[in-house]
């Protein structure tokens, strides 16, 4: 059995060959897109890759605590600047990196989405020598893949005091498993794969430690979310922490795997990216996007999450 898995451990690793550097159609924000943020470099090392992020905090206002932020699939922080911003001038300082081969990291192949397990633990180990961090009170933000990873730094080795998930999944193996539920027949063998290769990082889930931890979470999803579908996810969830009084949920009609869009902005964006990354990436000069309707956050949303974490 252990042969077989070894064999089938680059069938598994197939879709997360390459960089996750994101989209030439799109223009990122990047660090000094704000004036009224300061942004200050940080690196440290996940294996042998150099990891590179930056502590984003409010110009002349009071810090109340800080906020490590993951990102998502696809490309790295910089794809989440304007909601970055916004927490930052909530009075946080917000920690930001790219998981290994992804933006501004290092690292030639991502191969799975346990690599950001890791990469998180390399993380904390550098946020505990910190000095900036030192003495405030920690919060977990992410969205899908770092939604997941938020979920994850319920780690009670981490220190986290709040999480907030926007359409975080319970697993690697779960989230594959609802997109092919085919894998169902061959569960031990996917699972021994992730252990053979990520050992306990391959098998984290995100909903065991939501069972079993006493820290507040706040898990935000739409209900029309197909990249990680909302009646295996976040309806499961609910169910599965029913009686957990620590654990509060926001569902949101009409929305797919952006909960945090306004709905407006979801049906501008929407067919937008499904047009890019059906796209050969060449960058398209006659692409045009309306930013401000393509970057429409809900402000009531981002009220929950404030709210949440000043609680």
């Amino acid at each position: 059995m252990i042969l077989l898995s070894l064999a089938l451990s680059p069938f598994f690793k197939r879709p997360f060959k390459g960089r996750q550097d994101g989209t030439p159609l799109l223009a990122y924000y990047h660090e000094d897109t704000y004036s009224d943020l300061t942004a200050t470099p940080f690196s440290f090392y996940s294996g042998k890759w150099r990891l590179r992020g930056f502590v984003y905090a409010p110009k002349d206002q009071a810090i109340k605590g800080l906020i490590v932020f993951f990102h998502g699939i696809g490309a790295g922080h910089y794809a989440y600047l304007i909601e970055l911003h916004n927490l930052a001038k909530a009075g946080y300082l917000v920690y930001a990196y790219d998981n290994t081969a992804c933006g501004l990291s290092e690292g030639k192949d991502l191969n799975s989405l346990s690599t950001g397990v890791l990469d998180q633990k390399a993380f904390f180990r550098f946020l505990d020598n910190d000095p900036k961090a030192q003495g405030l009170t920690r919060y977990a933000v992410g969205h899908s893949w770092g939604g997941f990873l938020a979920l994850c730094a319920l780690n009670p080795a981490y220190h986290i005091s709040k999480v907030v998930s926007l359409a975080g999944f319970d697993s690697v193996y779960s989230l594959a498993r609802s997109h092919y539920p085919a894998i169902r027949f061959g569960r031990w063998l996917a699972l021994e794969v992730q252990w053979l290769n990520y050992g306990k990082a391959g098998l984290v889930s995100g909903l065991k430690l939501m069972k079993k931890t006493t820290c507040p979470v706040l898990y935000i999803q739409g209900e029309e979310d197909q990249m990680v579908p909302f009646q295996a996810t976040g309806l499961h969830f609910q169910k599965e922490c029913a009686g957990h009084p620590n654990i509060h949920f926001l569902f949101r009609p009409g929305l797919a795997h952006q909960p945090y869009w306004t709905l407006e902005g979801e049906k501008y964006a929407g067919p937008i990216l499904d047009a890019i990354w059906k796209s050969d990436y060449q960058r398209d000069l006659d692409f045009k996007i309306d930013y401000a309707r393509f970057t429409s956050d809900d402000p009531a949303v981002l009220k929950a999450i404030i709210d949440f974490l000043a609680e």
